[in-house]
């Protein structure tokens, strides 16, 4: 894409709150473009839990692809002390990163918006009262506004001199799971508060696979992938366990393991 003076807003990154981002700003009559380095649909690690303000802002723009509604949460302590509350109302949406992002995508280009696919930042500039991206390949990208939304460490937030105390490191597996398994989960997450300090784990439902990850500060790489391997092991136990209850009666006699 050649460079253009034209556009009003240039968004960085294509996930849930740069879409959004372009969205609005759509809405309002500005010439939009959002750059994005992968290519829809594509993985992203993330529970795909939404709030309710969340659900209300995309269902502006998108029917949610919801894979299941929350009524529950199992709380534990490292796997200890396990307990569980209930509501009647749903507290949580749950989507796959893919379809939502991909829905909020296909929404934006229908407003007007340009999505410029596969191409990375690589640095931000400001020169002649426009916002400019400078890309992987060379070209660049002029605009009068530019938003960040290229997460925590996207090349937005170092222009921006953005510092955290805090960096955390995320661990996550998608696991396919059969009818009865998925049953056992359905409508409930769960949330284990993990061995170090401020590190958790989670199970959230979405239909026929779990979304299981464990998240701690950045620097406990070792500790946190200990941590996955416990939490999937227990994990791994209660679904042999189920498994083991529904098995039919014949397979004990004939030997089967």
């Amino acid at each position: 894409m050649a460079e253009q003076a034209e556009w009003d807003v240039a968004v960085v990154g294509a996930g849930p709150a740069g879409l959004t981002a372009a969205l609005a700003a759509a809405a309002a009559g500005a010439r939009v473009v959002v750059i994005e380095r992968a290519e829809h649909p594509r993985y992203k690690t993330c529970g795909g839990g939404l709030i309710g303000a969340s659900l209300q802002a995309a269902g502006q723009h998108i029917q949610v692809p919801a894979r299941d509604r929350i009524h529950a949460i199992t709380a534990s302590l490292n796997g200890r002390r396990e307990f569980t509350r209930r509501a009647d109302a749903p507290l949580l949406a749950m989507v796959s990163r893919e379809d939502f992002d991909d829905a909020l995508r296909k929404a934006a280009a229908d407003a007007g918006v340009t999505v410029q696919q596969r191409a990375t930042v690589r640095g931000i500039s400001e020169d002649g009262g426009l916002a400019r991206a400078r890309l992987a390949d060379g070209t660049g990208i002029g605009a009068r506004v530019l938003v960040g939304a290229d997460g925590s460490s996207g090349v937005s937030s170092r222009y921006a001199g953005v510092r955290f105390q805090q960096v955390d490191l995320g661990l996550e597996l998608e696991i396919p799971v059969p009818p009865p398994v998925a049953a056992r989960w359905r409508e409930r997450v769960t949330l284990d508060w993990g061995p170090m300090p401020g590190s958790y784990g989670w199970v959230f439902p979405k239909g026929d696979m779990l979304t299981v990850g464990v998240i701690a500060a950045r620097g406990q790489g070792g500790r946190t992938r200990d941590y996955l391997r416990d939490f999937t092991g227990r994990l791994a136990a209660g679904i042999y366990l189920l498994a083991s209850e529904r098995r039919p009666a014949s397979a004990d006699r004939d030997g089967e393991q």
